[in-house]
């Protein structure tokens, strides 16, 4: 009867036939129930797995509350530390020319001393750099007000000072208009 069953039914039913059986096997003071003929064993969780929000390198880093997609928002980046360390980009529009826009940054670093900078630039990699400038790494969002060209901005962090981003949790700078 199943193999007259569309593909994607046949995926379905077998994949909720292993779930029951998994799921019945898991109640309190009853034997373990084998799997129904024919289906695939399911695999045993390793008991030594640590998740990454558990690992011992993570405990206790504080991390910054990014915002969500800001009404008129021009481009942003987001920095995140750790094990998973990774830098995300998104260039939404361009700017207008005669317009003043606002850099809003946060960080947050094992010390808040430490600071990273931002640099604003157009996607072509042909010009100079737009604008930029530092973020103090102590959790508070900072604002900076700037005109900028008609053009496409990307915007980068890196760590100030020649030195990289290890001890950084996470950073994120936004570009969107002033008004």
């Amino acid at each position: 009867m199943i193999d007259a069953m569309p593909l994607p039914r046949r995926t379905v039913t077998a994949l909720a036939t292993l779930l029951a059986a998994a799921v019945g096997g898991c109640t309190s003071g009853t034997a373990p129930t084998a799997p129904p003929a024919g289906a695939a064993p399911s695999p045993r969780p390793a008991t030594a797995a640590t998740s990454a929000a558990t690992a011992p390198a993570e405990a206790g880093r504080p991390r910054l509350s990014v915002p969500a997609t800001l009404p008129g928002e021009i481009a942003r980046v987001v920095y995140t530390g750790g094990a998973n360390a990774g830098m995300s980009g998104t260039s939404h529009r361009e700017t207008r020319a005669g317009t003043e826009y606002l850099v809003r940054a946060a960080c947050v670093a094992d010390e808040p001393s430490r600071t990273v900078h931002y640099q604003l630039a157009g996607t072509s990699g042909e010009e100079p750099p737009l604008a930029g400038g530092d973020v103090p790494c102590d959790g508070e969002e900072t604002t900076t007000s700037m005109p900028l060209p008609a053009t496409r901005v990307q915007i980068t962090l890196e760590a100030s000072g020649g030195s990289d981003l290890a001890d950084v949790s996470s950073a994120y700078a936004i570009l969107v208009p002033a008004g």
